[in-house]
């Protein structure tokens, strides 16, 4: 696991490497969240619903951000937009809105109902903190089977793990 102090400069280095990855980013917005950078973290959500409109997910953790640290005006704003994207996805969003109580509730009563899916699943971590943890692995295939190895006929591979 990355230690706090190179948090900032492992996530900078993926971010550079996975800059157009919305969940790469949200990982990397709550970490900017957990230290209290409030305008990081809120640039950074931006970008991952505006880049993954799709994604449920993604605007209820960013609503849930801007009802902690936002006004009525960028939380009415963030909701608008999210009713606009019209968001389908999300392993949360998913399981709110295909519940058979949920089946005809509009995008806004969904979105509500995920943050508050989301705030027990971060009650229950609250203390722990964030952490990104990145490496790089050389591997090649051979007869079906991966091996590590160095050398031609590698493939490099970067693997992120965002515990939060």
């Amino acid at each position: 696991m990355v230690l706090h102090p190179q948090q900032r400069t492992r996530s900078m280095d993926v971010f550079k490497r996975c800059d157009h990855d919305p969940r790469v980013i949200i990982a990397i917005a709550k970490l900017f969240w957990n230290d209290r950078k409030v305008d990081e973290a809120r640039s950074l959500l931006n970008r991952a619903v505006t880049l993954g409109p799709d994604v449920g997910d993604f605007w209820a953790l960013f609503y849930k951000f801007e009802l902690q640290h936002g006004t009525e005006e960028t939380q009415a704003d963030l909701l608008k937009r999210c009713i606009a994207a019209e968001p389908k996805h999300g392993e949360k969003w998913q399981a709110v809105s295909k519940a058979v109580e949920n089946s005809h509730q509009p995008t806004e009563a969904l979105l509500k109902k995920v943050v508050v899916a989301l705030g027990k699943e971060g009650s229950s971590a609250q203390g722990r903190g964030c952490s990104l943890e990145c490496t790089t692995t050389l591997l090649r295939v051979t007869d079906g089977t991966l091996e590590g190895q160095n050398g031609a006929g590698s493939i490099q591979f970067l693997l992120i793990k965002a515990t939060c």
